[in-house]
């Protein structure tokens, strides 16, 4: 039996292309009404007409997950159109320029990266409870393979998604009590166009492609299936969990990370004559 839903009220952050637009369309087809949302209020209001649904079954709103003030204002719109919120899908994200240790780039990267993936979700988590709760809705965060093991990715992408692992664990704690249920799951390469340049790699391209089981990347449909039923009934005893959505990738024998040598952390002898790394 495929989920489905009676006209719940659902909000998809990051929504105009990619894992966040499949979706939603996912969730129209089970029976939400789907508010999309993205910073690109053209790309957002694009997204919504290429569903091919009704304004009654689809809203756009250019939404910056970072202001949290934009996030209540959102919300309290739909709200007042729609009724409360009843499934959250926590997508918004941005990478890293950077992934090896490189001070600069990381320093540049870091406080943007947390902003859009981490404080975004709480932002936008914050303005839909009162709606979640009442509803004993659903919360969805897409975290990532980062979440779980340190790969070639950008260094403050991966630590930002980490992060967001961990924020799930504890909202779905203190949720619980409300009936809200909040999982996450962790795709591992997924061909969107924040990913596209990875094409243009043969070599890291085949590489990841190798360490999946399934000897394929993910295409944004095969995240969408698990996040409609993470938010289904379905999931109802469901809570606090990251489901790795990566075709086997981190149930592969891992391999040790090769390091750029000039990402690698000076060695200095310690006091009782054991070589030691200084963490920086």
């Amino acid at each position: 039996m495929r989920p489905s839903f009676d006209d719940t009220v659902a909000l998809v952050s990051g929504a105009s292309q990619g894992i966040g637009f499949a979706i939603a369309t996912r969730l129209l087809e089970a029976g939400c009404r789907v508010a999309l949302t993205d910073i690109d209020a053209d790309k957002t209001r694009e997204a919504a007409a290429r569903t091919g649904h009704t304004a009654d079954r689809v809203r756009p709103y250019a939404l910056d997950v970072r202001d949290a003030a934009q996030c209540e204002a959102v919300v309290a719109d739909l709200q007042q159109a729609w009724g409360p919120v009843g499934v959250l899908v926590n997508n918004a994200g941005v990478s890293g320029r950077s992934a090896a240790f490189e001070a600069q780039a990381l320093s540049q990267d870091i406080d943007h990266v947390m902003a859009v993936n981490v404080k975004g979700v709480l932002n936008l988590t914050l303005a839909c409870t009162e709606g979640l709760r009442k509803t004993r809705g659903a919360i969805v965060n897409v975290a990532s393979i980062t979440s779980l093991v340190a790969t070639s990715a950008h260094m403050a992408y991966g630590a930002s998604k980490g992060a967001v692992g961990q924020l799930t664990k504890f909202l779905a704690r203190d949720f619980g009590p409300h009936g809200v249920r909040v999982n996450a799951v962790a795709p591992g390469l997924v061909m969107t166009p924040m990913t596209a340049h990875i094409a243009d790699h043969a070599e890291r391209h085949e590489r990841m492609v190798r360490r999946t089981f399934l000897r394929r990347v993910g295409d944004p449909q095969d995240i969408a299936g698990p996040v409609v039923f993470l938010a289904s009934e379905q999931a109802r005893y469901v809570t606090g969990t990251i489901l790795p959505v990566d075709g086997g990738h981190t149930a592969n024998r891992p391999k040790p990370l090769r390091m750029p040598r000039k990402s690698r952390l000076p060695m200095h002898p310690s006091s009782d004559g054991l070589t030691t790394r200084n963490a920086p």
